[in-house]
């Protein structure tokens, strides 16, 4: 189901967005053996093998409990280990349902996350201000703590965890904090540089390794001819200087 529709959705044939995201609420849609995406207004990754379960991005505060709900039902595997895109909090508040029923997971992340927390916690009130404005969210409220990373890097770092291996790499996208990761087993790249055009990053680095798949952060995944559709979409950029 899930290349169809995001086929569809890369040929403008389906309505889709960051908020209106069209698998939303459909649980964890396989696309490999023991590879998991679950859609949201910020996405995860599952992977589960080896005994024990990973999640690139764990997904906003206001999804957490569907999120755990949703992994649960397709994985009972402990979950061991998570990795951050980067530190919006669309991508890191997953982790507390799974933590309060299990284990305290390790949390992957590039070094300048742990700033970024930081900050948000002396803009608190800035930052709800300006989210309310954006999402037209008159009662959202600005979380004031954090789960910080266990584990940071600066360039680059190699983590093998429930069976695959992790190959983060740091880049600036949308945010300075970003990571890509590559999961050669799959020929795998999850991450959020690309939704349907860059998000301030190149798509290049995510073509590099000539994937599979490409697991976006937002919107939906990319299945089918992923290396094509990012190398054509970070031409497109040079060429227009965005």
């Amino acid at each position: 189901m899930i290349e169809e529709y995001a086929d569809r959705v890369w040929r403008g044939e389906s309505d889709d967005s960051i908020v209106d995201a069209g698998l939303a609420g459909g649980g964890v849609h396989p696309i490999a053996d023991g590879v998991g995406w679950w859609q949201g207004f910020g996405n995860a990754i599952a992977f589960a093998g080896e005994g024990e379960l990973a999640l690139f991005d764990t997904g906003s505060p206001f999804s957490a409990g569907r999120l755990h709900e949703d992994v649960r039902a397709w994985s009972r595997a402990p979950l061991t280990t998570a990795f951050y895109s980067h530190g919006h909090i669309d991508h890191v508040f997953g982790l507390g349902p799974f933590e309060e029923s299990g284990p305290r997971a390790t949390v992957y992340a590039h070094e300048a996350v742990g700033d970024r927390f930081r900050r948000y916690v002396l803009t608190n009130g800035y930052n709800a201000v300006i989210n309310q404005r954006q999402f037209q969210a008159d009662d959202l409220r600005w979380p004031a703590e954090y789960r910080h990373p266990d584990v940071t890097y600066r360039d680059a770092l190699t983590v093998r965890r429930a069976g695959v291996t992790f190959e983060l790499t740091h880049a600036k996208g949308e945010t300075d904090d970003a990571t890509i990761g590559h999961v050669p087993e799959h020929r795998l790249l999850p991450g959020d540089l690309f939704m349907r055009y860059p998000r301030g990053g190149d798509p290049r680095l995510q073509a590099g390794e000539e994937p599979d798949s490409c697991g976006t952060g937002q919107e939906q995944a990319i299945r089918r001819q992923a290396n094509r559709r990012l190398s054509e979409t970070a031409g497109a950029r040079v060429t227009s200087h965005i």
